[in-house]
C-alpha cells in the first residue's frame, strides 16, 4: 500500500519547484518517485507565460496538457479556446494510473480550477492511496472545474468498464 501526496500549484510556483528540485527534461526520469502534470491554455489570452510547459516533452512521469478553463470549445474575438477533450481525459487517467504511488505535482495558470479538478479526481478515485490529511492541508485553495472533474471521472469509469456512455 502506497500513500501519495498531491500538490496543486500555480504555474510559476510549479516552475520554481522544478528548478529547486533540479528536475529538467534530461533528468526527470531519475525522479521516478514523482509525477508531473502541466496544464496550460491553448491561446495567448492568458498571457505568454501560459504557453510554456516546464518540460518540453512528455515522459513516463510527465504529462503536458493544453486546454482552457471552460466547459466547451469557444471562439471569443477570433481567439479559439478549447475545453478538455475526451481524449485528453483518457490520456490523463492512463497517466495517473501508470504513476500510482508517486507524489504528484500538478499545475495550471492559477493552480485552482483545472489542476484542482485533476487533484480532486485523484483524491476521489484513489482515496485509499492518498494522504488525505496532507491533501486537505496543502490543497485547500482549489476550486475544481466541474467539467474537467466530470470528464475525468467518466473516462475512468468507461476505461474500467463501470458504465457505457452513449452519445
Amino acid at each position: 500500500q502506497f500513500i501519495m501526496r498531491i500538490r496543486t500549484l500555480q504555474h510559476e510556483v510549479f516552475d520554481e519547484k522544478c528548478y529547486k528540485l533540479n528536475v529538467f527534461d534530461y533528468n526527470v526520469r531519475d525522479y521516478n518517485h514523482l509525477a508531473f502534470i502541466s496544464i496550460i491554455g491553448t491561446s495567448s489570452i492568458e498571457g505568454d507565460e501560459e504557453l510554456l510547459h516546464w518540460f518540453q516533452e512528455n515522459h513516463d512521469n510527465v504529462l503536458n496538457l493544453e486546454f482552457d478553463d471552460i466547459t466547451e470549445d469557444l471562439i471569443i474575438n477570433g481567439v479559439e479556446l478549447h475545453a478538455m477533450s475526451d481524449e485528453q481525459a483518457i490520456q490523463c487517467v492512463d497517466f495517473i494510473e501508470k504513476n500510482m504511488g508517486k507524489d504528484f505535482y500538478i499545475h495550471c495558470r492559477a493552480g485552482v480550477s483545472r489542476s484542482g479538478a485533476v487533484s480532486q479526481f485523484i483524491c476521489d478515485m484513489f482515496r485509499n492511496q492518498v494522504d488525505i490529511e496532507d491533501f486537505r492541508q496543502n490543497n485547500g485553495h482549489i476550486r475544481p472545474n466541474n467539467h474537467v472533474l466530470t470528464i475525468l471521472k467518466r473516462a475512468f469509469y468507461q476505461k474500467n468498464g463501470m458504465f457505457e456512455c452513449k452519445k
